[in-house]
C-alpha cells in the first residue's frame, strides 16, 4: 500500500465513522425510541452509547508518521517485471 493511500485511509477513518460505530449509533437510537415508547422520560440515544474514557481522549491527534511507526509500516517500491 503506498503511503498516500495509508494517509488517505487514516483521514477517512477520522472523518467518517467506521461501520461498527455507525451501527452502535443506530442501535442506541433504536433503544432510546423503545425506552420512550415504554414510558421512560428524559431518555436520549447518548444514554445507550458505550463510552470508554481514558487518557487518550485528551491526547493530540495521531500524525501519519506516528501511525506508520505504530504498525511497522515500511513502504517498498514496486518491482517491475521485465517484458519478454
Amino acid at each position: 500500500m503506498p503511503e498516500s493511500d495509508f494517509a488517505e485511509a487514516q483521514h477517512f477513518a477520522a472523518r467518517k465513522l467506521l461501520p461498527w460505530r455507525r451501527i452502535e449509533i443506530m442501535l442506541a437510537g433504536l433503544s432510546a425510541q423503545v425506552a420512550l415508547g415504554r414510558g421512560i422520560k428524559d431518555v436520549t440515544a447518548e444514554d445507550f452509547m458505550i463510552r470508554i474514557q481514558d487518557a487518550e481522549d485528551d491526547a493530540p491527534p495521531v500524525t501519519t508518521e506516528q501511525a506508520r511507526q505504530a504498525i511497522g509500516f515500511k513502504p517498498t517500491a514496486k518491482r517491475r517485471k521485465a517484458i519478454t
